[in-house]
Protein backbone atom coordinates (compact mmCIF):
# COMPACT_ATOMS: atom_id res chain seq x y z
CA UNK A 1 0.00 0.00 0.00
CA UNK A 2 2.57 2.23 0.58
CA UNK A 3 5.16 1.62 -1.84
CA UNK A 4 2.92 2.73 -4.71
CA UNK A 5 1.54 6.58 -5.81
CA UNK A 6 -2.03 4.98 -5.70
CA UNK A 7 -1.48 3.31 -2.38
CA UNK A 8 -1.14 6.77 -0.71
CA UNK A 9 -3.76 8.46 -2.92
CA UNK A 10 -6.22 6.10 -1.25
CA UNK A 11 -4.68 6.87 2.35
CA UNK A 12 -5.45 10.82 0.92
CA UNK A 13 -9.06 9.60 -0.08
CA UNK A 14 -9.27 8.18 3.35
CA UNK A 15 -8.24 11.45 5.08
CA UNK A 16 -5.05 9.20 6.75
CA UNK A 17 -2.67 11.40 4.77
CA UNK A 18 -2.72 14.85 3.92
CA UNK A 19 -2.10 15.81 0.38
CA UNK A 20 0.99 17.70 0.97
CA UNK A 21 2.00 14.99 3.22
CA UNK A 22 2.05 12.75 -0.18
CA UNK A 23 3.46 15.35 -2.30
CA UNK A 24 6.55 15.73 0.01
CA UNK A 25 6.80 11.57 0.06
CA UNK A 26 6.95 11.53 -3.36
CA UNK A 27 7.77 14.55 -5.10
CA UNK A 28 10.12 16.40 -2.56
CA UNK A 29 11.90 13.49 -0.87
CA UNK A 30 14.67 11.21 -2.78
CA UNK A 31 13.51 7.81 -0.45
CA UNK A 32 13.00 5.13 -2.26
CA UNK A 33 9.50 3.79 -1.35
CA UNK A 34 10.50 1.44 0.67
CA UNK A 35 11.57 3.75 3.35
CA UNK A 36 8.24 5.54 3.10
CA UNK A 37 7.11 4.49 6.26
CA UNK A 38 9.55 5.30 8.02
CA UNK A 39 8.85 8.77 7.52
CA UNK A 40 5.55 7.97 8.02
CA UNK A 41 5.87 6.82 11.49
CA UNK A 42 8.58 9.45 12.45
CA UNK A 43 5.53 11.54 11.23
CA UNK A 44 3.16 9.81 14.05
CA UNK A 45 5.42 10.58 16.69
CA UNK A 46 5.88 14.42 15.64
CA UNK A 47 2.15 14.84 15.22
CA UNK A 48 1.60 13.03 19.02
CA UNK A 49 4.25 15.30 20.66
CA UNK A 50 2.37 18.16 18.91
CA UNK A 51 -0.62 17.08 20.82
CA UNK A 52 1.06 16.66 23.87
CA UNK A 53 2.45 20.03 23.55
CA UNK A 54 -0.85 21.75 22.98
CA UNK A 55 -2.93 19.57 25.39
CA UNK A 56 -4.52 18.03 21.99
CA UNK A 57 -3.34 14.79 23.91
CA UNK A 58 -3.39 14.84 27.56
CA UNK A 59 -1.53 12.24 30.08
CA UNK A 60 1.19 13.58 31.11
CA UNK A 61 4.82 11.88 31.26
CA UNK A 62 2.82 8.41 31.41
CA UNK A 63 1.21 8.71 27.81
CA UNK A 64 4.19 10.14 26.22
CA UNK A 65 6.56 7.47 27.43
CA UNK A 66 4.22 4.41 26.43
CA UNK A 67 3.69 6.48 23.08
CA UNK A 68 7.29 6.46 22.09
CA UNK A 69 7.67 2.56 23.27
CA UNK A 70 5.06 1.35 20.88
CA UNK A 71 5.81 3.99 18.00
CA UNK A 72 9.74 2.09 18.94
CA UNK A 73 7.93 -1.41 18.94
CA UNK A 74 6.53 -0.80 15.49
CA UNK A 75 9.49 0.20 13.92
CA UNK A 76 11.51 -2.47 15.19
CA UNK A 77 8.89 -4.78 13.98
CA UNK A 78 9.18 -3.51 10.37
CA UNK A 79 12.59 -4.13 10.44
CA UNK A 80 11.60 -7.88 10.83
CA UNK A 81 9.76 -7.24 7.01
CA UNK A 82 11.69 -8.20 3.87
CA UNK A 83 11.79 -5.13 1.30
CA UNK A 84 11.96 -5.57 -2.25
CA UNK A 85 15.80 -6.43 -2.02
CA UNK A 86 15.77 -9.51 0.02
CA UNK A 87 14.87 -12.06 -2.12
CA UNK A 88 17.56 -11.29 -4.25
CA UNK A 89 19.83 -14.44 -4.61
CA UNK A 90 23.89 -13.68 -3.79
CA UNK A 91 26.29 -13.26 -6.81
CA UNK A 92 28.09 -17.06 -6.71
CA UNK A 93 31.67 -16.36 -7.32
Amino acid sequence: LLLSPRGLQGLVEASELTKEEMNALLLQSDLPPSQYSYVLLEWVGLYAMEGLRDGTLDGGFGIEDQLMKKLTDVRAEYFSIGDMTAGRMPLAY
